[in-house]
């Protein structure tokens, strides 16, 4: 089987998902605010606080989310870096927390989403730090191939 992928090409998915794990998952242009005030609305929240990488952080699409959730929005945190590190991710929590957000919307890709969901943590433990042990993975020194 062979297919062909045109890279120009847009692709424009649009709905929700709902993953246990995760809760749900809005996505889709134009979703995202339609999306978060549903959610603050069904959460009874009143306070979002966003989290992004640093260039989504500069999209348009957050600037229109922060725009369109006017007061609602309590604060961005647009730093968080590949593979959600630890003390990104503390200090994330620490700038929810002053801003006193009662609803996290992260946005971007998986680094953003896991660190999102670490802020979640950590606000829920009321913790400002977490304990870490060493953790230690490793990969192959080369790809294996087939023989």
């Amino acid at each position: 089987m062979t297919m062909q992928f045109n890279h120009n090409a847009e692709i424009a998915l649009s709905g929700e998902a709902d993953i246990p794990a995760a809760t749900r998952v809005i996505y889709g242009p134009d979703k995202a605010l339609s999306g978060v005030l549903e959610e603050l609305a069904a959460a009874g929240a009143s306070r979002a606080f966003i989290i992004t990488g640093k260039s989504m952080g500069a999209s348009h699409l957050v600037a229109r989310l922060k725009e369109g959730l006017g007061a609602n929005c309590c604060g961005h945190f647009a730093a968080m870096g590949e593979h959600s590190p630890r003390s990104t991710v503390l200090e994330a929590a620490r700038q929810a927390r002053s801003a006193g957000a009662d609803l996290l919307v992260g946005i971007g890709g998986g680094s953003t989403i896991i660190g999102t969901k670490g802020v979640a943590l950590v606000l829920g433990e009321g913790k400002t730090s977490t304990p870490c042990g060493r953790i230690t993975t490793t990969r192959p020194a080369r790809s294996p191939r087939p023989s």
